[in-house]
């Protein structure tokens, strides 16, 4: 374990793939908050809230969820793999980012609030099904030493503490940003803080795609 995390900071690739699933989870878990605060407050606003409103609530939440798994169970079956194998592991890096940060930006041009619905069934539909078998296959580049000692690290890791970054910001977002400068304030928060994610991820994206077909001469020149 100790060794997976020294190579971390000592390999730059490794860095990638643990940024790669980082970002993913970082914003995912934001538009989540999102979605969830916005449906929370829909109910809310009902002026008939009682115990039907709150089961209709509960079931909405799990419908989306299902149409997520859905949308991740037809991409994987019908059009990942040949997808993946017709544009290749670097352009495939690309988009799962470029489609949420088309989302994010539409949402931050016009408030729509519908579109945090749709953001969180297509970033978990599309990391399901493109996202999680690019990254996989960056590994297939890579020593068996390094698989080995760092693919522990990164599912242990990465997913725990950027979903832990992220609740952490949603906490504060609430509790301060929120209280102390208003609604446009938080929303804003919200909007910088999964752009700005958006971009990490599009920049890592960039040189992973250079960096694995860098490796892929290197492994079919030896």
């Amino acid at each position: 374990m100790f060794k997976g995390i020294k190579l971390l900071f000592t390999n730059r690739y490794v860095l990638g793939i643990f940024m790669l699933m980082s970002c993913t989870d970082a914003i995912g878990e934001v538009i989540n908050y999102q979605r969830l605060s916005l449906m929370f407050n829909q109910a809310k606003s009902s002026s008939s809230f009682n115990d039907d409103k709150i089961v209709d609530l509960v079931s909405t939440i799990y419908s989306q969820i299902a149409y997520m798994q859905l949308i991740a169970f037809i991409l994987s079956f019908f059009i990942a793999n040949g997808l993946l194998r017709f544009i290749g592991i670097r352009r495939s890096l690309f988009i799962v980012p470029i489609f949420v940060g088309i989302g994010i930006t539409l949402y931050f041009l016009t408030g729509m609030q519908q579109l945090i619905i749709c953001l969180y069934v297509a970033l978990y539909a599309l990391n399901y099904s493109i996202g999680t078998p690019v990254r996989e296959s960056l590994y297939i580049v890579t020593d068996r030493d390094v698989q080995v000692k760092s693919k522990f690290v990164i599912d242990a890791c990465a997913v725990k503490m950027s979903r832990s970054l992220s609740h952490g910001f949603n906490y504060c977002n609430v509790q301060y940003i929120l209280s102390a400068f208003g609604k446009r304030a938080s929303i804003f928060a919200n909007n910088a803080f999964m752009l700005g994610f958006c971009a990490i991820w599009l920049c890592t994206a960039y040189f992973m795609g250079k960096a694995y077909d860098a490796k892929s001469k290197e492994k079919a020149g030896e």
